[in-house]
């Protein structure tokens, strides 16, 4: 079937991404539509939600016991990558004020990813690591930070309960 069959004869529509512009005309009144919808930086989208009169569920709005549950393994990958990230580029130099880093190294992660990739390609070891915010992001890079070799990872946060959550988390770590 062709996406614009499917947008007709569907009552319930699934997906992973938001709604594209060029599917904003097939939506139809009555229609469910369960996505990630980003809606806090897209305005034409919330327009063509409201103007077509469908009902919007948005993955990232569904909280059970306080958790935001759907975000919650896109936020540990996030964390994981923002950890491999740190080794590349704290590998970095400067040269003639310009950064300079391996793009190749950055590319063998992006390749190897989800798999762990070679120490020699994302270490830690003997860095200090401070991450910002506790939360699942924050929660998920301190730890890969930990499994990379980094020999110290502070993580802050502004919620005293955050924090307690993640020292018990956390015990088993010695950097962190």
């Amino acid at each position: 079937a062709t996406a614009e069959e499917v947008w007709a004869q569907a009552g319930l529509i699934k997906k992973v991404k938001e709604p594209l512009p060029e599917e904003y005309a097939l939506m139809k009144p009555g229609q469910i539509i369960f996505t990630y919808f980003h809606l806090a930086n897209n305005q034409e989208l919330a327009g063509a939600l409201m103007n077509r009169l469908v009902t919007a569920i948005a993955y990232e709005t569904l909280v059970k016991d306080g958790q935001t549950i759907l975000l919650k393994p896109m936020s540990n990958i996030a964390g994981i990558l923002a950890a491999y990230q740190l080794a590349i580029f704290s590998q970095a130099k400067v040269e003639d004020g310009k950064v300079v880093w391996d793009k190749d190294r950055a590319n063998k992660i992006n390749e190897s990813f989800p798999d762990v990739p070679p120490a020699e390609i994302a270490s830690l070891k003997g860095k200090e690591v401070v991450i910002l915010g506790a939360g699942e992001v924050g929660s998920s890079a301190a730890r890969m930070a930990a499994l990379m070799g980094a020999e110290k990872v502070t993580v802050t946060d502004i919620n005293p309960e955050v924090i307690a959550k993640r020292k018990e988390e956390f015990k088993d770590l010695q950097q962190v």
